[in-house]
């Protein structure tokens, strides 16, 4: 094999994690959602429930019960809360990510 030849195969090789990582990466989007509750942490798990459903109705029920989000990763997860027409209204943003 000649020189050329074996520093581009090692330059893949060596460029296929990266590679990797930006594809998975490419996938990952961010969603955010606004909700009122008569609380704080009311309104903050009801935008997240509205987020959780962007994402995919067939995770919603699994979240509502348990919290978990299989087939998915939730990360970078924030929260804006203000007073609003009925108690507090919180907006929510998350990166969703596929998981494995």
């Amino acid at each position: 094999m000649r020189f050329t030849a074996k520093f581009f195969l090692i330059a893949a090789i060596a460029a296929s994690p990266v590679m990797w990582t930006a594809s998975a990466e490419a996938a990952c989007v961010t969603k955010a959602a606004t909700a009122s509750g008569l609380t704080a942490n009311q309104a903050k798990w009801f935008a997240m429930e509205t987020i959780v459903q962007q994402v995919s109705w067939s995770i919603w029920p699994t979240w509502v019960a348990s919290g978990q989000t299989p087939g998915y990763k939730f990360s970078n997860k924030k929260y804006s809360c203000s007073a609003g027409a009925l108690g507090t209204e919180c907006t929510a943003s998350a990166k969703i990510c596929p998981a494995g």
